[in-house]
């Protein structure tokens, strides 16, 4: 029983994993609290469901789709509302409340579209594997190795390109970075475009295993807001490792507790942090604006 909890709490967290980091890379360029990535969460999860359900494309198919799509948003999101509002010096809580806006508006735009009911993907019958009382369904599994791989080439691509140096020096000091001609604007429209990307497909992922709703993008966001300050708010691995916590607690809050308390064990352990250990798992200090 331990064993099985254990691992669907993992892998709970492997499907937060995806939004955290794109959070976790919006907040390195741009310093606020980017809740359109809920909104990007919900375009990827429901794109996936068009393209399975009502365009009858394959799987691969519908994920390439959904990343698109969302990246698309991404795009968006940033030229049309996060750009002019910098431009204008929008102090961070502006912008958190501007992008808490246009989830709020994505929510009810995809609910007079698709409607407000739970969607479920037909991806048909999946495989399932035992071993004692632990059950891993195919699904699950292909799950977890893409969002392993998407999340090692996110790392790779921070370490090792040109790009992921740009994003790391604005992270830095936007200031400075663009004084030695980094184009910053550009960086972070492309950040914006990555991070959108990530969420979708963390959407789409959350949608091929469980279900996606309306309401799915402002769960998910809270979950990897509150993992990203757990782990270290803009330190990507401290979001990868606070929202596997998040995964685990909510998994066993589940079954040894009512299914009422998993949000509110979760916030109870935000709190805990803000109170104890403001810079996260990681230990890396944050800054406000």
């Amino acid at each position: 029983m331990f064993l099985e909890v254990l691992l669907n709490g993992i892998f709970l967290g492997t499907l937060y994993c995806l939004i955290t980091v794109g959070f976790a890379f919006t907040y390195n360029v741009a310093r606020f609290f980017d809740i359109s990535q809920g909104a990007a969460f919900l375009v990827g999860g429901y794109l996936g469901y068009q393209a399975i359900n009502v365009w009858q494309m394959g799987l691969f198919s519908s994920f390439i789709v959904a990343i698109l799509g969302s990246g698309l948003f991404g795009a968006v999101v940033n030229r049309v509302l996060v750009d002019p509002l910098k431009k204008r010096e929008a102090t961070p809580l502006v912008l958190f409340l501007a992008t808490l806006g246009l989830l709020t508006l994505t929510q009810s735009v995809l609910a007079f579209y698709f409607g407000s009911d739970t969607k479920v993907y037909k991806s048909g019958a999946s495989l399932t594997l035992s071993m004692g009382n632990i059950s891993v369904s195919q699904t699950q599994i292909k799950i977890a190795v893409a969002t392993f791989v998407l999340i090692i080439l996110t790392l790779l691509s921070v370490r090792l390109t040109a790009f992921g140096r740009r994003i790391r020096a604005i992270s830095d000091s936007e200031t400075l970075s663009s004084v030695i001609g980094i184009p910053v604007q550009k960086v972070i429209f492309m950040v914006f475009i990555f991070a959108s990307a990530i969420s979708g497909a963390g959407g789409f992922f959350f949608g091929l295993d469980k279900t996606i709703d309306p309401n799915s993008g402002l769960s998910a966001i809270l979950v990897a807001m509150i993992a990203s300050i757990i782990g270290g708010v803009g330190n990507i691995l401290g979001a990868i490792a606070g929202a596997l916590a998040l995964g685990l607690i909510g998994s066993f809050v589940q079954v040894y507790l009512p299914g009422e308390w998993k949000y509110t064990t979760i916030f109870i352990i935000f709190i805990i942090f803000m109170a104890l250990r403001k810079q996260g798992i990681l230990g890396i200090e944050y800054r406000s604006s």
